[in-house]
């Protein structure tokens, strides 16, 4: 078991923690602390359908809501303190928000570790695809901005062009204005 008594997966199964080499083997978190903001989010989510239902009272939501606010911002600010031994951003999280609530124990109630992390992910490339759309936007502006800026002969025949490249050397001169345009 982990010190002070924190639970971990692997908590109740054996009397001694597991050694060093299998904990450094084991751990996610060095890598899946970038879900957190998402983590949190969906345990808000969680949270609110708990408060619906019944099975947590108003003051418990709120205190819950605020220690998921407290962490969103301590993790923000690079505040967090992320433990190994902890194994993944779940449980880092958890851990944390127990320490603000007792109100957090009934977090986990109708959701499975598996749930949690399918929606963390989801939420995850959701906001990354929405990031994705914006920079293609961008690149599509200048594209735009160029062929504007190339095309100002009056002579529709003639064109501004620009040497083409694949990763095998040269390829044929594209049009900057009829074939940036073609995309507006």
């Amino acid at each position: 078991m982990a010190d002070n008594g924190k639970q971990v997966t692997w908590g109740g199964r054996f009397k001694d923690g597991p050694d060093t080499l299998m904990l450094a083997f084991g751990e996610s978190v060095s890598f899946d602390q970038r879900l957190a903001p998402y983590d949190l989010q969906g345990s808000l989510g969680h949270a609110s359908m708990l408060l619906a239902v019944g099975i947590i009272n108003e003051d418990e939501f709120k205190e819950i809501q605020i220690g998921l606010q407290e962490l969103a911002e301590e993790v923000k600010a690079g505040d967090f303190q992320w433990k190994m031994e902890l194994e993944d951003v779940h449980m880092n999280l958890e851990q944390a928000l127990r320490s603000k609530t007792k109100a957090a124990d009934k977090l986990h109630t109708g959701r499975s570790r598996n749930d949690q992390v399918a929606t963390d992910v989801r939420l995850f490339f959701k906001d990354a695809c929405s990031q994705l759309r914006g920079g293609i936007e961008q690149a599509m502006s200048s594209l735009l901005a160029l062929a504007k800026k190339t095309c100002h002969h009056p002579d529709p025949r003639i064109h501004s062009f620009a040497a083409g490249t694949t990763r095998h050397g040269g390829a044929p001169f594209a049009r900057l204005c009829g074939d940036a345009w073609a995309g507006s």
